[in-house]
């Protein structure tokens, strides 16, 4: 019984001797009402897809001049680095913890890509697509080159709700309703060797709105005011998606491809980032500066509606190429609070 009444006296003049910790304890102002005015993000990102092929680039012979399955090197399109923003504002209800911000995101992808035919006389460039010659015995291919560009909009209206565990820590737990209109157009060119031109275009677009949840967590790293923050949510979303594919030959009066495809359907949109951050509180103002890395992947939305030939007549049998929307890239933000 003695050992243990030491010990508490030891253990409580322990604790009484130390040190305040070296953080600002207030930093979330989570008792003063405050709005946050200015949210600007710097977005360098990039868009990757699948089913962006238009060539195969041949490395060998041919076994059989005949007949042959695809043989060679897939060039496909693809996304270069581009720069986007996203800007937000809100208001902070203290003290019941929770508050309301609109942001908007903009972002425009684009690529451009060519590939022209092997030297070798053996060897040859073959289109994913009908070339302009549809013939039975077509001229091969000298030149193809495709272009692709991606509008990305998202709208989303949030209320969250904040927690502070403890002064190293605050969690923000948000919801709301959110809106998108994505387009993207892809064309593909062709130039034969006896100087025909085909030109192919892919566009799709979607317009819709949902509902997101996700969770936001500032964690304290006890030194120089840096945090180590991260988000992560997830929306599903209900609306309209059109599907355009067309073509085009110079040696064709009207279009030897033109379909149109139209559905409504629920894509989802899942979004990580991660990074440090740098949190500041002078007087009544509170500055953030975040530097991180950002994942957006968006499900059941880019496809490209292929289909068999044969006479007028006769069935055209569809194949549907989908795959994935990812956006990648570095998010750079100021935040200003008053």
């Amino acid at each position: 019984m003695k050992r243990s009444a030491l010990a508490l006296f030891l253990c409580a003049g322990i604790y009484a001797d130390t040190p305040p910790p070296a953080y600002d304890a207030d930093l979330f102002r989570k008792d003063t009402r405050i709005f946050f005015f200015w949210n600007l993000e710097f977005l360098y990102w990039k868009a990757n897809e699948g089913s962006l092929d238009y060539a195969l680039r041949m490395k060998h012979p041919p076994a059989d001049q005949t007949t042959m399955f695809a043989s060679g090197k897939t060039e496909k399109a693809e996304f270069e680095w581009r720069p986007g923003f996203r800007i937000g504002g809100g208001y902070f209800n203290a003290p019941h913890y929770w508050d309301i911000y609109p942001q908007y995101t903009y972002y425009n992808g684009r690529g451009s890509n060519s590939t022209d035919a092997p030297e070798s006389s053996k060897l040859f460039l073959n289109g994913t697509w009908a070339h302009p010659d549809i013939s039975a015995t077509p001229a091969p291919l000298a030149h193809a080159k495709t272009d692709v560009e991606l509008n990305y909009h998202l709208f989303d209206l949030i209320v969250t709700r904040r927690f502070v565990p403890n002064p190293h820590l605050r969690l923000r737990v948000f919801g709301g309703i959110t809106a998108t209109w994505l387009r993207q157009q892809w064309d593909i060119s062709y130039r034969d060797t006896n100087d025909a031109h085909s030109h192919i275009k892919n566009h799709w677009r979607f317009t819709g709105g949902g509902l997101r949840m996700g969770l936001t967590a500032d964690w304290f790293l006890d030194f120089y005011d840096l945090y180590l923050t991260g988000t992560m949510s997830g929306a599903l979303f209900a609306g309209s998606y059109h599907n355009v594919s067309s073509q085009r030959s110079t040696l064709f009066q009207h279009p030897i491809r033109n379909v149109h495809y139209h559905d409504t359907r629920m894509p989802s949109h899942w979004q990580f980032l991660l990074g440090p951050s740098w949190q500041k509180a002078i007087g009544s103002i509170r500055t953030e500066i975040f530097f991180g890395y950002e994942l957006n992947l968006w499900s059941d939305l880019q496809e490209v509606h292929r289909s068999t030939t044969s006479t007028a007549q006769g069935p055209k049998e569809t194949t549907v190429n989908s795959g994935y929307l990812g956006l990648q890239g570095y998010t750079l933000r100021w935040n200003l609070d008053f």
